[in-house]
């Protein structure tokens, strides 16, 4: 069985959002792919969550990149970064 550390981000009330989670990592000046949202923080739809912080109106860039994978195939994978990051 695998250990997965997550970090919590609190808002002032206590309670934390998926949405308030990435925009703290992004903020931080780096990027989020699928797989670091579900490892870092338990986020399965991180897409999802981007939709959510562009609807209130955070600029948020999706760039594709090429990865291989484990198994040696080549895929695309998304990075999401903040405008100007």
């Amino acid at each position: 069985m695998a250990v997965v550390e997550v970090y919590v981000v609190e808002n002032e009330g206590g309670m934390v959002n998926q949405a308030q989670q990435v925009l703290a990592h992004l903020q931080t000046g780096g990027f989020i792919t699928s797989l670091s949202a579900l490892h870092d923080y338990g986020i399965i739809q991180l897409p999802k969550r981007i939709f959510d912080l562009k609807r209130e109106g955070h600029q948020i860039r999706r760039e594709w990149k090429n990865r291989t994978n484990r198994y040696g195939t080549r895929v695309r994978i998304a990075e999401y970064r903040l405008e100007g990051e």
